[in-house]
């Protein structure tokens, strides 16, 4: 609902990216390392050291896009299940456990990662008027509740009684219906 398209990525994608690049790393690293010790071939081994410093560097990259969207995933999920249009920064940091959450949020949405959100100089944080507890007639929207998803075991939100997808892993999952339970 608040998430933008740089929040969301295909399911499985940053992993696989991840490892490729450690395995770079290490195999130009290694490499880097053992020309290190012939002295006629000091290019490439200055090559090789500039190569590995490259992909170490966009390891690092990737590794901070993939802690903002799994920040911004949690923000936004609160923001769900807690449809109050605006709230203080202390409520949210209990709900949210974060050293300082006005940088961590101004940041997100600075960065645009989250969308809808207003941060006020007095630390009150004020969500769009697109709420999700509330429909353009008027009339309660879905009531949505935490869960944990059976792939991954994320804590994210659903609708009860309905084909839900989870947040992180992108895995279909039904809630039971309010006053059902789930048979062992």
């Amino acid at each position: 609902m608040y998430l933008t398209d740089k929040s969301r990525t295909p399911p499985g994608f940053e992993g696989g990216r991840i490892l490729l690049l450690i395995f770079l790393a290490s195999l130009f690293g290694a490499a880097t390392l053992e020309l290190l010790n012939e002295p006629d071939k000091a290019d490439a081994s200055i090559l090789g050291a500039f190569f590995t410093l490259l992909i170490l560097w966009r390891l690092f990259l990737l590794l901070r896009n993939h802690y903002f969207r799994r920040r911004a995933v949690r923000y936004d999920s609160w923001f769900r299940i807690h449809p109050a249009p605006s709230c203080d920064l202390k409520t949210l940091s209990e709900g949210i456990p974060s050293r300082n959450p006005g940088k961590e949020l101004t940041r997100l949405l600075q960065r645009g990662y989250l969308t809808g959100i207003t941060l006020d100089q007095d630390g009150t944080v004020h969500v769009g008027s697109q709420q999700p507890a509330v429909q353009a007639e008027g009339k309660p929207g879905p009531r949505q509740v935490a869960v944990r998803c059976p792939a991954c075991g994320a804590r994210c939100t659903a609708v009860p009684g309905k084909v839900n997808h989870c947040e992180y892993c992108g895995t279909p999952f039904t809630s039971p219906a309010p006053g059902q339970e789930r048979k062992a």
